[in-house]
C-alpha cells in the first residue's frame, strides 16, 4: 500500500489514518483493493497531485457518517487559519451537527469526533496547551481543497471573497454566490477585504434558511460603523451561528440582533463595541456568547439581561465593562452555565455564584478578599462538585492558608487548574491539594518560605507558573520532586540568588523559562542533569547568568537568551 502511494508523504500519512480502525486481514486486503481502484487513473498519468487527491478522497469516503459534516464545516474558515478547537466544537454543537447521546454531553462527543479526525490525519494539530490539550487545528492545503470540493458537491457551504481588488464594494449581490442545486444555502463565509466599506445582504430565497454566517475581515477593512450589520440581522432570521470577530467599528450593535431568536452561538471577540442593546436579552437559545471585546480607550456598556439566556453554557465577558439597567450584572438563573470568564466581582454579586451548579470554569477578577468566595465553599450547593478550573485576582487582601485549604478540600477530586493572583500567607500542606491538580499559577504571592518544598510533592502537576511569588534567597528542588512536571516558568523573584536542582528532581521537564531574577548570577545547580529539557528561555537575566548558560548547557535543543538592561 505504501508503494502504491508512490513515496508521497501526504498520501502515506493519510493512508495511515485509514488503517487503525481496520484490525482484520480481510479489511486490509479490501482497503488495498480499494486503493488500487481509486488511484489507478492518477498513477497511470503520473500526476502526483492527482494521486494524492485520490488518497485524500478515499479517506473522506471512509469516514463514518457523523464525522463527515464535522470535517466539511472546517471549510468555512480561511486558508492557512489555525482554528480554535474550543470555538469549533461550540459551533458544531450550536449548529446541531453534533448532539448529545444518552448521558454523554454534546461537547464531549464533539471533542471525541475531532480527536478521531486528527487520528485519521484529516485534520492537523496546530498548537497544544502546556498540558497537551489540542488548542488549535488546521487543514493541509490539499485536504482543504478536498473539503471545499465535497462541500460544494453536497451544497454544504459557500465562501465568498469581497473587496480584495482595488475597487470599493458597498453592495453584496446574490449573483456573487452560485445557486445551490437545492436552492437552499445553509452555511456561508464572507471574507471582507480592505476595500470593502459597506455590506448589504441580498434578499434571495437562496439565503432564507441560512444557519451559519461567518465574517472574516481584513486588518484594514473600511467598515467603521455597526449600522452595516443591521440589514444582515434583519434578513437571516434562522441563524444559529454568527461570527463577527475583529471588527474595528464604532457605536452600538444594532437592536435588530434581538430578532435572531434561534441564535445559539454569537462571537464578538476582538471587535470594538461601545454598548450592547438590551434586545440581546431576547436570544434565549444562546449557548455561547463571547463578549471579549477589543477595548479601544473606552469601557463598553453591557445591559443587565443575561439572566434571560437560560440555555447559556459559555459566557466570556470583557476585561472592563459597566452595567446598564442595574448596578450589578445578574447571572443567578443560568443553571446550565459551564464557563464564566473575566467576571468582575465589583460589577456582580459573588454570592449568586452558588446557584450556578453546572459551572466548570470560573475566572473572577477584582475580588477585595478571598473570603468573598467563602459563600461558595461553605454552601451546600453542588457548585464545587462541577468546578474544575478556578482563576482569581485578589486586589489588596492576603489569602490566608486556612481559607485556601478550606476551598481545596471542598473541591471535587477532578479539580485540575488553579490560578491565584494575589498575596498568600503560606501554602497549604501538599496533602491538602487535589490529587489531579495539573496546572498551577501563582502571581504576586510574596511567599516567605520556599514554595518548591510544598509544590514539588504534587504528584500530577504538569505546568507550574510562578510570578513574583517568592521573596527568599534560596530555592531547592529535592530528589523525586515534580515527577510529572512538563513546563516550569519562574519570573520576577527579586531576591533569589541560589537555586539547587538535586539529582532525580524534575525527571520530565521539557520547557523551562526564567525571567527577571536580577540577583541570580549563577545557573541552577543541577540544571545540566535534566536530560529531558528541550526548550530553555532566559529573559532579562544578568549577563553572568547568560554566559554560564552558553558554556554549561549544551544538551538543550532550543535556547533563547536575553540580558537584563
Amino acid at each position: 500500500m505504501v508503494g502504491i502511494c508512490g513515496g508521497l508523504p501526504l498520501a502515506i500519512i493519510t493512508l495511515r489514518g485509514l488503517l487503525p480502525k481496520k484490525r482484520r486481514l480481510k479489511e486490509w486486503e479490501m482497503m488495498c483493493r480499494n486503493i488500487n481502484l481509486y488511484l489507478r487513473s492518477g498513477k497511470r498519468h503520473g500526476e502526483e497531485n492527482g494521486l494524492i487527491s485520490e488518497v485524500l478522497a478515499l479517506s473522506y469516503y471512509d469516514l463514518p457518517y457523523q464525522l463527515k459534516p464535522c470535517f466539511l464545516y472546517l471549510g468555512l474558515f480561511p486558508k492557512d487559519t489555525e482554528v480554535s478547537t474550543k470555538k469549533l466544537i461550540q459551533m458544531w454543537v450550536a449548529e446541531g451537527i453534533v448532539t448529545s447521546m444518552n448521558e454523554e454531553k454534546a461537547e464531549d462527543i464533539a471533542e471525541r469526533y475531532l480527536g478521531e479526525l486528527i487520528d485519521r490525519c484529516m485534520v492537523e494539530v496546530g498548537a497544544r496547551s502546556l498540558t497537551g490539550r489540542v488548542k488549535t487545528c488546521r487543514l493541509h492545503d490539499l485536504m482543504r481543497d478536498l473539503c471545499l470540493l465535497k462541500a460544494k458537491e453536497q451544497s454544504f457551504l459557500q465562501g465568498i471573497h469581497l473587496g480584495h481588488e482595488k475597487e470599493p464594494i458597498t453592495v453584496f449581490s446574490s449573483s456573487m454566490v452560485p445557486v445551490m442545486p437545492t436552492g437552499k444555502l445553509r452555511r456561508l463565509s464572507i471574507f471582507l477585504g480592505e476595500h470593502v466599506d459597506g455590506f448589504v445582504p441580498p434578499k434571495n430565497e437562496n439565503f432564507s434558511r441560512l444557519r451559519s454566517l461567518l465574517f472574516f475581515n481584513a486588518k484594514d477593512c473600511r467598515i467603521r460603523d455597526w449600522q452595516w450589520a443591521k440589514p444582515v440581522l434583519e434578513e437571516f432570521k434562522l441563524l444559529r451561528v454568527l461570527h463577527l470577530e475583529g471588527f474595528k467599528t464604532e457605536g452600538e450593535l444594532p437592536k435588530t440582533i434581538g430578532s435572531l431568536i434561534h441564535l445559539r452561538y454569537l462571537s464578538l471577540k476582538n471587535s470594538s463595541i461601545r454598548s450592547l442593546p438590551s434586545s440581546i436579552g431576547n436570544l434565549g437559545c444562546l449557548r455561547t456568547l463571547d463578549l471579549s471585546f477589543a477595548l479601544e480607550g473606552y469601557v463598553p456598556k453591557i445591559p443587565n439581561v443575561m439572566l434571560k439566556m437560560l440555555q447559556l453554557r459559555h459566557l466570556y465577558l470583557p476585561s472592563k465593562f459597566t452595567v446598564t439597567g442595574a448596578t450589578k450584572l445578574r447571572l443567578s438563573d443560568l443553571c446550565h452555565l459551564e464557563t464564566l470568564s473575566l467576571l468582575d466581582a465589583r460589577k456582580s454579586n459573588v454570592k449568586e455564584l452558588v446557584k450556578l451548579t453546572s459551572l466548570r470554569k470560573l475566572e473572577i477578577v477584582s475580588l477585595e478578599s478571598f473570603e468573598e468566595l467563602e459563600v461558595i465553599f461553605n454552601s451546600p450547593s453542588p457548585i464545587l462538585n462541577s468546578l474544575r478550573s478556578l482563576s482569581v485576582e485578589i486586589l489588596d487582601d492576603r489569602v490566608e492558608e486556612g481559607n485556601l485549604t478550606q476551598f481545596l478540600q471542598a473541591c471535587h477530586n477532578d479539580f485540575y487548574r488553579l490560578s491565584i493572583d494575589g498575596a498568600l500567607s503560606k501554602l497549604p500542606d501538599p496533602s491538602k491539594f487535589k490529587p489531579n491538580l495539573s496546572k498551577l499559577r501563582l502571581s504576586k504571592s510574596k511567599l516567605l518560605n520556599d514554595p518548591m518544598t510544598t509544590l514539588g510533592k504534587l504528584p500530577h502537576l504538569k505546568v507550574l507558573e510562578l510570578g513574583d511569588a517568592y521573596d527568599g534567597k534560596k530555592m531547592v528542588c529535592s530528589c523525586e520532586d515534580f515527577p510529572q512536571l512538563n513546563s516550569l516558568f519562574i519570573s520576577d523573584f527579586p531576591k533569589l540568588e541560589e537555586w539547587t536542582i538535586n539529582a532525580g528532581s524534575l525527571p520530565n521537564l521539557f520547557n523551562l523559562k526564567i525571567r527577571q531574577c536580577e540577583q541570580m548570577e549563577r545557573i541552577p545547580n543541577g540544571l545540566n542533569l535534566i536530560a529531558t529539557l528541550q526548550k530553555l528561555e532566559i529573559i532579562w537575566m544578568p549577563e553572568a547568568f547568560v554566559n554560564m548558560i552558553k558554556v554549561e548547557v549544551q544538551h538543550v535543543h532550543s535556547i533563547s537568551l536575553s540580558i537584563v538592561e
